[in-house]
């Protein structure tokens, strides 16, 4: 096999999720508003009780530290060999990336971790399948 040829790049996994993420709106909007809201609560208490230092700390915390309220949800995406492929581009699943992936069969959809921060939801139809692509797709790159 000629090095060429080890390079094609395979679809494991290719899914429209557009009907699932419609279906869970008012979820994600709501997970969005309450994310949101504690937030600023946080920042107006920092703010009382500290001042300007405590907006700063405030901040600093919810930049490094807490859950952003917004989580990013494609409408489209493929797995392949190379990674995770969407509509603006290609995500590469590497080891340093320290990826992990939790499994929401309740709600169809596969969240994506790091650092135990969820940064992407990846909705999925077939969500067994889909599990099996991140993982083939993770394990190679590792």
């Amino acid at each position: 096999m000629s090095k060429e040829e080890e390079h094609v790049e395979r679809v494991l996994y290719e899914d429209e999720v557009s009907d699932l993420k419609d279906a869970d709106k008012t979820r994600r909007w709501g997970r969005a508003a309450l994310y949101f809201l504690l937030n600023i609560g946080l920042l107006f208490m920092l703010y009382v009780l500290l001042g300007l230092i405590g907006l700063l700390v405030g901040m600093f915390l919810l930049i490094f530290l807490f859950p952003s309220p917004f989580i990013t949800a494609p409408n489209w995406y493929k797995i392949t060999t190379e990674g995770l492929v969407l509509e603006k581009g290609i995500v590469r699943i590497r080891e340093g990336l320290n990826l992990r992936f939790k499994v929401y069969r309740d709600r169809n959809y596969i969240a994506v971790l790091r650092k135990n921060r969820e940064i992407m939801w990846l909705y999925a139809h077939n969500v067994d399948r889909l599990m099996e692509a991140l993982n083939e797709v993770s394990l190679a790159k590792s």
